[in-house]
């Protein structure tokens, strides 16, 4: 049935907006923040607020990062880096920071080594394995300043980082790609509060670009647009890219109920950069959770790539009335994915308060990562 979510969605964001939280102790979001919460406050750190915490005597000269939102803490570190605003990689630079936090607070080189071990971590500090080495974490981490360069690089199953002084390298990281690892919770905490993720999301400021920059369109005669391939994933029919229009030199998003495909894929993909605003009601299915949210698909699109995740989109189906459908929205960074099915009702192309229903199983771990990548020489092969 096609229904307006309009009043629905107005009465969601005011009751979330008007909910008061009570005063009471700081509350870890997850296991992992948990356990460093607990060393920090054996060590005798304050961890009361939002904010920066003088390590003292742990590590000469660092802080420590407390990041909270209402009376929760959602992640603790070390500072080690500055103004870092990349969403493909800012999960992995908040992890070292986590990470080296967590292996400070152990009490002995014992207990540091095997945190490496459990967690399948290589640390090399001036090139020698941590294990073999006389320096501790505190004063190699002491070292770290504004003119030591540090530098990240990820490959197929891992990412290697490093801090270099002139040409001298101070201290090395090889970290396996999991996503559990890498954001410090498991399946179910990251299911738990997808939610409220995408509800804090909401009231965040909209950026539009002045201009849209397109590198790989071509003709596509088909549905006589231009199309900028970026891939497919599985199946060449589940591919993300962007249907375009060509106006001289210049190129804009397609939006056209006559072209239902090509303007859906468009819409999950980059629906916040076309202004599009369609009403959706989300059903999540997550590890032993399911819950609904009232949202817009420019929100559900911009919150896709904060995460880092790429839309790769697949129509299923098609009637008189609507259109069923699959999105993967992927992140290939840090190898998982979240699953989409959709219902949209083509009367939602000319009234975006008529709902898009949509069911999402988040956080499904990518094992196979060869069918990442567009892989064309294999498929002439077939």
């Amino acid at each position: 049935m096609v229904f307006s979510c309009r009043n629905i969605l107005l009465g969601v964001i005011f009751s979330f907006i008007t909910m008061g939280v009570a005063d009471a102790q700081l509350v870890a979001a997850g296991e992992t923040i948990n356990k460093i919460m607990e060393d920090a406050r054996k060590a005798g750190l304050q961890i009361d607020k939002q904010g920066d915490v003088d390590l003292g005597t742990l590590c000469s000269g660092k802080k420590m990062n407390v990041d909270v939102v209402g009376k929760t803490v959602f992640d603790i570190g070390i500072v080690l880096f500055e103004n870092v605003d990349n969403p493909v990689y800012h999960p992995v630079y908040k992890f070292i920071e986590r990470f080296f936090l967590s292996l400070l607070l152990k009490a002995d080189k014992k207990e540091q080594t095997d945190m490496l071990l459990k967690n399948g971590i290589s640390l090399k500090i001036n090139k020698t394995d941590f294990t073999s080495s006389k320096r501790t974490i505190s004063n190699t981490l002491e070292q770290l300043n504004f003119h030591t360069t540090f530098n990240l690089t990820e490959y197929e199953k891992s990412f290697f980082v490093n801090w270099m002084n002139d040409k001298s390298e101070v201290i090395s990281l090889t970290i396996p790609k999991q996503y559990d690892l890498i954001l410090g919770l498991d399946k179910k905490e990251l299911s738990s509060m997808l939610k409220d993720q995408m509800i804090y999301f909401s009231y965040g400021q909209d950026i539009w670009p002045d201009k849209l920059k397109y590198s790989n369109s071509q003709y596509d005669s088909t549905s006589n647009t231009y199309f900028d391939n970026g891939g497919y994933y599985i199946f060449p029919k589940i591919k993300n890219g962007s249907y375009l229009t060509k106006n001289g030199d210049a190129y804009q998003l397609l939006f056209d109920k006559q072209k239902g495909r090509e303007t859906i894929l468009n819409l999950f993909s980059n629906a916040d950069l076309m202004k599009k605003k369609n009403h959706m009601k989300i059903v999540t299915d997550g590890y032993m959770l399911k819950d609904s949210l009232y949202y817009t698909i420019d929100k559900l699109s911009a919150f896709m790539k904060r995460q880092g995740c790429k839309a790769y989109v697949g129509i299923e189906n098609e009637t008189n009335n609507e259109f069923t459908g699959t999105v993967y929205y992927i992140n290939k960074t840090l190898l998982y994915n979240h699953l989409c099915h959709f219902i949209f009702p083509k009367e939602a192309f000319g009234k975006e308060d008529v709902c898009v229903d949509v069911e999402l199983y988040p956080y499904i771990p990518l094992h196979n990562i060869e069918t990442l990548y567009d892989d064309r020489n294999e498929a002439k092969k077939k």
